[in-house]
């Protein structure tokens, strides 16, 4: 038995089918089907029921599959370690980040990266906070961005830092006030959310509960559809903080306020695999990030000018 025929069975059973599980691994399948026979010889049972136009797996079949997947995993991250341990400074990390993160955080990072870690090979994966998890677990991904709990024995978290939200207004509307806005002044306004494929639309309905404000009946479908709304005098919103700093243009018409503390936000956390070969890689990472983006260290990535309002996260 070897990790590649490990690796041919785990195809088929994610696939499904011989000849979409062949197409994925590069092979034919009369050679895919080789390899699965070899591999239940080595195993002295059969995997699969061949007689059916549908894929079935045996009893065997099943547990096998269980265990493969982690097997096939486990060797992954076994050769990212040695790459890594063999030239940490050249690593390669794939990193899914959610929508109402990721171009704003992306805008911060790339530049700190070539500046502190120019040798860092990343890749970024946009996708919402339920796909990232799968993606997680399932290998597709070495860590993920997310701002909501996610509790899983073969999990690493690392707090990474708190991201405030700020009320977005139209300019010369009754909202366009001077100095912070405390919760109670939201009392009875209607807020307009993203929709609910984004976890931020819990996060800002919270803030909505607290504050006795009403959430509009129209949900938009991205952040940025909600900060062009407001600037047309058609909405008012919550904006997280990231997305209200340079070089994020901000549309003509919006207005960005402070509230007092104790501000309403969201904490942003790196997650990852305890079993993988980049937990070196990805801890010097997330120090990288939460030295980065921590009050003191980011004053100028967080402290503005704004239509005339100074806005800051201190």
């Amino acid at each position: 038995m070897n990790l590649k025929d490990l690796a041919y069975f785990v195809a088929l059973v994610e696939e499904g089918s011989f000849t979409k599980a062949a197409a994925r691994m590069g092979v034919s399948q009369p050679t895919l089907s080789t390899q699965v026979k070899r591999l239940e010889q080595d195993l002295g049972a059969s995997l699969v029921e061949r007689s059916t136009q549908k894929l079935i797996l045996t009893p065997v079949g099943k547990e096998v599959a269980k265990r493969a997947e982690d097997i096939v995993l486990a060797a992954s991250d076994l050769e990212h370690a040695a790459a890594a341990q063999a030239d940490s400074g050249a690593s390669e990390i794939t990193l899914g980040i959610f929508p109402t993160l990721c171009q704003y955080f992306l805008a911060h990072l790339l530049p700190l990266l070539r500046r502190e870690r120019p040798r860092l090979r990343m890749r970024f994966v946009e996708c919402r906070s339920p796909v990232l998890k799968e993606n997680l677990i399932g290998g597709e991904v070495d860590a993920i961005l997310l701002a909501e709990p996610f509790e899983h024995r073969s999990v690493t978290q690392v707090p990474l830092f708190r991201e405030d939200f700020l009320l977005a207004v139209p300019a010369g509307s009754e909202l366009e006030q001077p100095g912070e806005v405390h919760m109670e002044d939201l009392k009875e306004t209607t807020l307009t959310l993203v929709n609910q494929d984004h976890c931020l639309r819990g996060q800002t309905e919270e803030v909505c509960r607290a504050a006795g404000a009403l959430s509009s009946q129209f949900a938009a479908t991205s952040l940025e559809t909600l900060r062009y709304l407001v600037a047309l005098g058609e909405a008012v919103t919550l904006v997280p903080r990231l997305a209200a700093c340079p070089p994020i243009d901000q549309p003509e018409g919006m207005v960005l306020r402070e509230f007092a503390a104790p501000k309403p936000g969201r904490d942003i956390s790196l997650f990852w695999r305890t079993s993988s070969g980049l937990n070196p890689v990805l801890e010097d990472f997330a120090a990288l990030i939460r030295r980065a983006f921590t009050p003191s260290a980011t004053a100028p990535l967080r402290t503005y000018q704004m239509n005339t309002i100074t806005l800051s996260n201190s």
